[in-house]
């Protein structure tokens, strides 16, 4: 291998390693690789730990898209707040959680430090995937705590009903595409000129007799790409000011980072968003009736044990909080022309007989009726 094919082979590996993408795992990403619709997925279940998945984008910047969205990372009711969240539809399970439970009438301080991180009374309360979503449990932590007891029920139904919005959803990711189609534009010339102008350029030319022009080109690319990300950033983000300058800047002298800047812009889009509500606007009807049967099946029969802890008051958060989302995960479904019983009944019931029993959260069959359900996490099974 000559030096100049070393080198494209080195930049290459960055650029794939900038293709690869953190995410915590209590987002459901919405993906298409390739192009074409949308699908629901979890962060790569072995690629990582237990809190952080591996999601991997297009490796063309024109092609494909990747929408994180984090669900809701705590048990919210009139009286207190649980940092724990029984639903999930990850395979690999929950993630950890603090399991931290406050009462709103004894919270002092709030502080959002960053790195997703809600701090109530100078302590980490819980953890979440973006800072933006950070920022909304701790703004709704004030609010809450801020009115009497009697007026926080409405808020907090109507805080889940704005969250289960797909209206909400339409009108975040179309300003998000608006704003990132001609960042997108640039990074696909950036890209062409990287992988395939600049190589031909060499290959024909010589590195000494290419170097200059393909470096003067370069440096055109990347500080356009750097301003299109500046200016899509201020629109979509406008409070984060230096983030949008470090990040500018780092694309000026990083050019992997600046062929994936569109995927920066998309964290934090879907902020406050239900995922069933993101799906119902990004998937198509087929994909997302698969991804409403796995969610409302999980929200009506958790993995067990559905709350760790034995503290009454934390069982009971964590109950009325799933009642309430699972209320409006079925007023949603109504409202897009889905009957939730209908969508949840088992097809094993109607087509083997041999099956005498099923699990009510994975809907697995059994020919046995005594016995329970290990993937999730020892379900009693349900007579056919």
């Amino acid at each position: 291998m000559s030096d100049n094919e070393a080198l494209l082979t080195l930049f290459a590996l960055l650029y794939a390693l900038e293709c690869c993408v953190w995410l915590g795992r209590d987002c459901v990403v919405f993906g298409a690789a390739w192009g074409g619709d949308l699908r629901p997925a979890a962060p790569h279940a072995v690629l990582g730990n237990r809190r952080l998945g591996l999601v991997i984008g297009s490796p063309l910047p024109p092609l494909g898209e990747l929408l994180p969205c984090p669900a809701s990372p705590v048990s919210l009711t009139r009286m207190a707040a649980y940092a724990y969240v029984p639903l999930t539809t990850d395979p690999a399970g929950r993630p950890p959680q603090s399991e931290r439970l406050v009462l709103l009438d004894r919270i002092e301080s709030l502080a959002t430090p960053g790195s997703g991180e809600v701090r109530v009374n100078g302590e980490v309360f819980v953890r979440t995937a973006t800072p933006g979503a950070a920022a909304g449990v701790a703004e709704m932590l004030e609010r809450l705590r801020s009115l009497p007891e009697a007026g926080r029920e409405r808020v907090l139904d109507e805080a889940t009903a704005a969250a289960f919005e797909p209206a909400r959803v339409s009108g975040r990711v179309e300003a998000w595409r608006r704003a990132v189609a001609p960042l997108r534009i640039a990074a696909c010339a950036l890209f062409v000129h990287l992988f395939l102008a600049t190589p031909w350029l060499v290959f024909h030319r010589g590195l000494e007799r290419a170097a200059v022009p393909a470096l003067a080109v370069l440096a055109v690319l990347e500080v356009l790409v750097a301003g299109l990300f500046y200016r899509a950033h201020a629109k979509l983000r406008s409070p984060a000011k230096w983030e949008r300058v470090l990040l500018s800047l780092a694309m000026c002298v990083y050019p992997p980072l600046a062929l994936r800047a569109h995927d920066r812009l998309a964290i934090g889009v879907l902020d406050g968003c239900a995922p069933l509500a993101a799906a119902s606007v990004l998937c198509s009807a087929g994909t997302f009736r698969e991804y409403a049967r796995r969610a409302l099946l999980d929200a009506r029969h958790p993995r067990l044990p559905a709350c760790p802890s034995e503290d009454a008051a934390c069982r009971a958060a964590s109950e009325e909080a799933r009642r309430r989302t699972c209320a409006a995960m079925e007023a949603l479904l109504r409202r897009l022309g889905l009957d939730p019983d209908e969508l949840t009944r088992p097809a094993e019931r109607a087509t083997d007989p041999s099956v005498l029993a099923y699990c009510p959260r994975c809907q697995a069959g059994y020919t046995m009726r005594d016995a329970t359900c290990a993937d999730c996490g020892g379900m009693p099974l349900q007579a056919r």
